[in-house]
């Protein structure tokens, strides 16, 4: 196993990696929730966000929620600190988590939230 899950001094808990991770490396798929809560609902505010998808050829939005570590991961302060992205194919539902950048042993990994 890539990661372990241990306190963040970032924010709570967070995914640390158990050995040097390569970049370019698929550490998690994760599947994805679609949310049938309400839009407007204050329910689960840190987990669940607005998710699109190409359906027919259409594009499509609707509120999902991530399972895994996908609801784990913290948020680096700039774009270029992070070392984590996200890769929405949503083939059969799977969102992939890449490293962006060669990531070391006990490192935390971060992705970007720009709204945080």
């Amino acid at each position: 196993m890539l990661t372990e899950i241990k306190r963040s001094k970032i924010n709570g808990f967070g995914v640390f990696a158990t050995e040097d991770i390569e970049k370019n490396t698929i550490v998690e798929e994760c599947i994805v929730i679609k949310d049938t809560i309400e839009a407007n609902s204050k329910a689960l505010p840190k987990y669940r966000f607005i998710g699109d998808a190409d359906i027919d050829n259409k594009e499509v939005k609707f509120w999902i929620i991530l399972s895994g570590n996908a609801m784990i991961y913290n948020s680096a302060e700039i774009i270029e600190d992070r070392n984590l992205k996200r890769m929405w194919p949503y083939k059969d539902r799977i969102v992939n988590f890449i490293t962006t950048k060669n990531i070391k042993k006990g490192e935390e990994l971060l992705l970007y939230y720009p709204w945080k």
